[in-house]
């Protein structure tokens, strides 16, 4: 039996429509639950105008520490009502259909659309970022969130998880316990980005004076909790298949932790002479090092090879820096000459052979 053509058109047009619908959803989310505002913007603008370098007291500029200054306050003001967008946000992950969309607008919007086409696209990286900056500026009140951004700390996207981390940092000593459970994850790389918090944790924080949370992890207490994450570190550390980037993250997280000198120092002498290639990784390697102070002594003869193997020349290399800087740290007195030396050579000239 045939199907009448008012009723194939009724059927491709209804079809259509649903089409556009879910489009529309996939891309703009209209059913989520409406912003807080404060002064007629939206918590979420207020998250993305924050440059989070004005928690560390170092924005970039007297501009962005007011902007960021104001943001902060209007989320304050929100207060905790702030936090159901903000965990929203820290877990933002874009549609395929809106990322799309977003590549066809960039890609015609200069050629084709007026300057500002009414369509806009907040890309996924600033949504992360301003869950982040608001949980930042609640401080120790945004405790609450701490369960939920625990559990996206163990997402499959690398984004999210790191984010979460970041977040994570902003709360409150109170994510500690959490974290610590999170060591003993059957996932070997939910395990590693629980170690990472734990050792951001360990970083002394000079923070914007205008009140933020200040994370003092000086304790022998806080101390005692935080090398839980040595041995998970380690064994990162030990896994061949490891990317260089998350190596790096890796010895770095040891050495803000500064514990277990014994078993850590040699694993990161062991990769400062394996690191041949990179100046500035093994520069880094070798600043690792430094936290440990008189603990990595062992590894004094190995910075005294790294600076005398370029002896003649005028200028420090960057790995030449990096190991006379440690071994001040590490012993001060066997550091002397060589400090003493360079100075020399940079006050003479350069050599012949620098020249």
């Amino acid at each position: 039996m045939k199907i009448p053509a008012m009723s194939r058109k009724y059927v491709f047009f209804v079809l259509l429509a649903c089409v556009c619908l879910w489009l529309f959803c996939a891309i703009f989310h209209p059913f989520e639950p409406r912003e807080p505002e404060y002064q007629g913007k939206k918590l979420s603008d207020w998250g993305m105008q924050i440059n989070q370098g004005v928690f560390f007291d170092s924005p970039g500029s007297e501009a962005n520490y007011e902007q960021s200054k104001i943001a902060i306050s209007a989320i304050r003001h929100i207060g905790t009502n702030a936090l159901p967008v903000a965990v929203r946000l820290c877990g933002s992950k874009d549609s395929w259909a809106k990322i799309r969309l977003a590549e066809w607008i960039e890609r015609y919007s200069d050629d084709h659309f007026p300057k500002h086409f009414p369509i806009q696209i907040v890309p996924v990286w600033d949504r992360l970022a301003a869950g982040a900056n608001i949980i930042w500026a609640l401080g120790p009140a945004a405790n609450p969130a701490i369960p939920s951004l625990i559990q996206l700390l163990q997402s499959k996207d690398p984004w999210i998880a790191q984010n979460a981390g970041t977040a994570l940092l902003g709360t409150s000593t109170n994510a500690i316990p959490p974290l610590l459970e999170l060591l003993n994850s059957p996932k070997s790389e939910v395990r590693l980005r629980a170690a990472f918090v734990l050792a951001d944790f360990c970083r002394i924080q000079k923070l914007a004076v205008f009140g933020s949370p200040k994370i003092v992890a000086g304790s022998d207490d806080f101390r005692s909790k935080v090398r839980a994450a040595v041995p998970v570190l380690l064994q990162g550390l030990e896994n061949q298949k490891l990317d260089a980037v998350t190596r790096i993250r890796v010895i770095y997280a040891l050495g803000l932790i500064g514990e277990d000198a014994a078993a850590v120092v040699p694993a990161i002498v062991r990769h400062i002479q394996i690191e041949t290639n990179n100046v500035i990784i093994l520069s880094d390697y070798i600043r690792a090092l430094g936290n440990f102070g008189t603990d990595a002594k062992p590894a004094v003869p190995l910075l005294i090879q790294i600076i005398q193997s370029r002896a003649e020349q005028r200028y420090l290399s960057l790995p030449q820096a990096a190991a006379l800087i440690t071994l001040q740290n590490i012993d001060p007195e066997t550091a002397k000459p060589f400090m003493e030396r360079w100075k020399a050579n940079s006050a003479n000239g350069p050599s012949d052979k620098d020249k």
